[in-house]
């Protein structure tokens, strides 16, 4: 999906679910209780607000910590090879 582009077929729950999705990647410092508060309105339990919340969070960080090492290593072979070693103390290319 691409940003600002929802399906036409979404039902308001998801569409809304979508909508805090995107606020939350693009402009977390803007979230207010609110943004919460619609999406309970949808039946959305604490429990799913939070894991809604650390999915986003994960894949955004994910995303940039990814984005990072991209601009530093290369492709992804040569980036994992390079975490490899890394994680047991050489560095890549050496011994």
């Amino acid at each position: 999906m691409k940003s600002g582009q929802m399906p036409p077929d979404l039902d308001s729950r998801r569409r809304a679910m979508l909508e805090l999705a995107e606020r939350l990647t693009r402009a977390p410092e803007t979230m207010k209780v609110a943004d919460y508060d619609a999406l309970r309105s949808h039946g959305f339990a604490d429990e799913h607000l939070y894991d809604l919340v650390f999915m986003v969070s994960f894949t955004n960080h994910k995303d940039r910590v990814a984005d990072g090492l991209n601009a530093i290593v290369g492709d992804e072979e040569e980036q994992c090879r390079g975490l490899a070693e890394a994680s047991r103390g050489k560095t890549a290319g050496g011994s």
